[in-house]
C-alpha cells in the first residue's frame, strides 16, 4: 500500500505541467450482481453478499484516462477450508464526459478483467483448488469531487467470461455485472465541468 501511495504522487508530480491531469486513488468495495440490474438489486446484493474490497487507480489527462482496479475477499466453506477470491478490472480506458477533474465527473469505460479462487492451504480432498476467469467489460460511472476527496460509483457490464485457453484449470463463476463504490482522493485538473464550447 505504501508502494501504491508513492506512485500516485509521483504521478501527481510529473504531471503537474498538465493542466487537465488528475491522479486518483481510491479504497474500493464492490458485489456480483446478477444477469440483471436494478438499484435495487445492487442494494440487496451489498447487504447480503460479502463485498470484495480493494484498491483502485486512474490516471487521466484532460478527458481519456487509464487505471486498473484489485479486489479480494476471504471466506471459509462448510469443510473449514479458506479461500481467496479476486475480482480485479486489470486494465481499462476511460472517456470522461467533462474532463477528469471535475467536481461532478461522469465517464464510461471499457477493458479487460480477471477473477478467480484459490484454496489458501493444501487439502487433497478438494478437487477443484483454482478457478480462473478472463473477461472483457464495459462500464459507467460518476464521481464527486470534494477539494481532494473523492466519491464515486461505477457499474460494469460483462458480456461473457470463460476460462484461461488451452488450460484445465476451471473457470471462475461470474454474473452479468459488477457494482462498485469507492471513496478516495484525486490530484490535479481543474474543479468544475470542460467548457463544451471550446
Amino acid at each position: 500500500m505504501k508502494r501504491a501511495f508513492a506512485i500516485v504522487f509521483a504521478l501527481a508530480l510529473g504531471l503537474q505541467g498538465f493542466a487537465e491531469a488528475t491522479v486518483s486513488l481510491s479504497g474500493i468495495a464492490s458485489v456480483d450482481v446478477s444477469s440483471q440490474l436494478s438499484l435495487d438489486q445492487a442494494i440487496t446484493a451489498f447487504q447480503t453478499k460479502d463485498p470484495f474490497g480493494g484498491i483502485g487507480w486512474e490516471v487521466t489527462i484532460d478527458q481519456i484516462g487509464f487505471g486498473g482496479t484489485y479486489l479480494v475477499k476471504f471466506f471459509q466453506d462448510i469443510g473449514s477450508d479458506w479461500w481467496l477470491d479476486w475480482y480485479g478490472a486489470g486494465v481499462y480506458v476511460s472517456y470522461h464526459l467533462l474532463g477528469g477533474g471535475s467536481s461532478i465527473d461522469p465517464f464510461i469505460r471499457t477493458g479487460l478483467g480477471c477473477a478467480g479462487r484459490v484454496l489458501l492451504e493444501y487439502n487433497p480432498a478438494v478437487s477443484d483448488p483454482l478457478a480462473i476467469s478472463l473477461f472483457p467489460f464495459v462500464g459507467a460511472g460518476a464521481d464527486v469531487r470534494l477539494g481532494a476527496l473523492n466519491l464515486g460509483a461505477t457499474v460494469d457490464y460483462i458480456p461473457k467470461s470463460g476460462p484461461i485457453p488451452a488450460t484445465a484449470i476451471a473457470a471462475y463463476p461470474l454474473g452479468q455485472f459488477q457494482a462498485s463504490v469507492l471513496v478516495g482522493f484525486k490530484l490535479g485538473g481543474r474543479h468544475y465541468p470542460r467548457d463544451w464550447r471550446g
